[in-house]
């Protein structure tokens, strides 16, 4: 553009950008690791697996307080194993990476639902 006006408003066309309604009104999310975990750490697990759109999108599930936790480690899971393609050793790291959400979770998701869900829907963590 170095024959671009600098007085004038650039025109670089349309842009379309799709929405994607999972992120919608949805609490913060934090990619692959707990908030507890330092964020450099958190930034190279993502940069590892390659997962943090799905660790993103299993953030917001656990906020959801009508589904148990069980329901969004499975969802996890299938997110994980379509981005796989099929690749077998990515099918490993995303079946260790749920293990590890799955086994250690269950505090995160308590304290993630304590100020916005009932004690029932919280209880759903344990599920």
């Amino acid at each position: 553009l170095s024959n671009q006006n600098q007085n004038q408003l650039a025109d670089f066309g349309t842009l379309t950008l799709q929405t994607d309604t999972r992120f919608c009104n949805a609490g913060p999310f934090n990619g692959c690791g707990p908030e507890s975990v330092p964020r450099w750490l958190r930034e190279a697990a993502n940069e590892v697996t390659g997962f943090e759109e799905q660790c993103n999108l299993h953030d917001v599930c656990i906020e959801n307080c009508a589904i148990t936790r069980s329901d969004c480690d499975e969802e996890f899971r299938n997110e994980m194993f379509g981005a796989c393609h099929g690749d077998f050793f990515c099918e490993v790291l995303a079946e260790i990476t749920v293990g590890v959400a799955s086994s250690l979770g269950g505090e995160s998701c308590i304290v993630a639902r304590s100020d916005i869900c009932s004690q029932a829907q919280i209880d759903l963590c344990k599920e």
